[in-house]
């Protein structure tokens, strides 16, 4: 079976909730031998719209509007090829709503150990786990609680792929380009980033979809996690070659840049 089938519905998923490391490790045998890519933000970034869009699911996690939905460290099995798992979300320390100093107190309590639990078992190799889909909300901010949790992934050093989600919120590639930049910046990020929608209809939320998916692909297919940086690496380098050459006819582009359009050139420069 292909690591991810383009095709609504028919990818195979199969559902392993865990409230612990010791869950994660009692987990069937078919979601320990494969690897594992996970999705981690704040709490009410997009990541169940993320998750059911590159899936091609239309429901397989629950989407609400109200923060804090995700209470446990959810890994889905995916054409018993890989996992990605959906992580709890960290709360925005800035607000002061009933329910957000709810979700702080069981993040601090409950859920922050689960997510660093989990990430643990990969830096112990307990797990085969190759990557990180950091994701920010590209309308928000960025606030002294992202920069912490950024920070506490550090420790782990894993691969890293920045996901911009609500990119249909923006009016035109005008915003989108200061807010990426800004948000960049903010965040001290080196490496590719990618813009995500999740408005099925537009062929950009059908673009976004392909870009991730062909990262998925290359994070499942390499060797190993150092595979997976490498294949990270390779696309950033390739984004900053494109854009010094293209400043040196016109104006950078917006389009962001995969593991595949490395191939692509490739495959130009060889005929």
């Amino acid at each position: 079976m292909e690591i991810l089938i383009p095709k609504k519905g028919a990818n195979k998923i199969t559902v392993h909730k865990c409230r612990s490391a010791a869950d994660v490790l009692a987990a069937p045998e078919e979601f320990l031998r494969v690897p594992h890519i996970a999705v981690v933000g704040r709490a009410n970034v997009g990541k169940s719209s993320l998750i059911n869009h590159v899936l091609q699911q239309k429901a397989l996690v629950k989407t609400s509007s109200a923060a804090g939905k995700t209470n446990s460290v959810d890994m889905l099995l995916v054409n018993d090829k890989f996992v990605l798992t959906d992580l709890p979300g960290y709360p925005n320390m800035t607000s002061s709503t009933g329910r957000q100093v709810a979700g702080d107190k069981r993040w601090h309590g409950e859920w922050e150990n689960m997510v660093h639990s989990y990430l643990e078992l990969g830096a112990q190799g307990k797990i085969d786990f190759r990557a990180l889909l950091l994701l920010f909300n590209i309308e928000k901010k960025v606030s002294p609680t992202d920069l912490e949790f950024l920070e506490d992934l550090g420790y782990h050093s894993f691969p890293q792929l920045l996901v911009m989600t609500k990119d249909d919120k923006m009016k035109g590639h005008e915003e989108r380009n200061k807010r990426a930049e800004g948000l960049r910046k903010r965040l001290k990020w080196e490496g590719p980033h990618i813009h995500y929608r999740t408005d099925s209809e537009n062929p950009l939320s059908r673009k976004s979809r392909r870009h991730l998916q062909r990262f998925i692909r290359s994070f499942v297919t390499a060797d190993d996690v150092e595979g997976a940086r490498a294949a990270i690496a390779a696309a950033w380098q390739s984004r900053v070659s494109k854009s010094k050459a293209e400043s040196l006819e016109s104006p950078p582009s917006s389009e962001d840049s995969t593991p595949h359009d490395q191939d692509k050139r490739n495959s130009v420069s060889e005929a």
